[in-house]
């Protein structure tokens, strides 16, 4: 289960890539960039959509995400919904456990 990103902005500081497909050197005009909730030192980390996580001087936030409490929000949103998630696999979980031993 992944947690849940949206997208708030997008980059063009990128290096190169392997395309999937082809195998050949690729290089992005842009590539959109998600805010993910953290649980580490920081609320929220900027990640691309493979995951690896990149520098906010690097990008260009959309305007309703320009303020630390709009992310901070986006984030808590996030994680509250992937925990909500989490909660339901593990009763569900539960059930059929309880089903199968009786």
């Amino acid at each position: 289960m992944k947690d849940e990103s949206i997208q708030v902005s997008w980059t063009t500081n990128l290096l190169p890539k392997v395309s999937p497909n082809t195998g050949a050197i690729v290089v992005q005009a842009f590539e959109p960039v998600y805010l993910k909730p953290e649980m580490g030192n920081s609320l929220w980390k900027f990640a691309t959509a493979d995951g690896q996580t990149i520098a906010e001087s690097t990008i260009h936030l959309m305007t309703k995400y320009t303020s630390r409490e709009a992310k901070l929000q986006l984030a808590k949103k996030s994680f509250v919904t992937y925990l909500t998630r989490l909660l339901d696999i593990q009763t569900s979980a539960e059930d059929l456990m309880h089903k199968i031993a009786s």
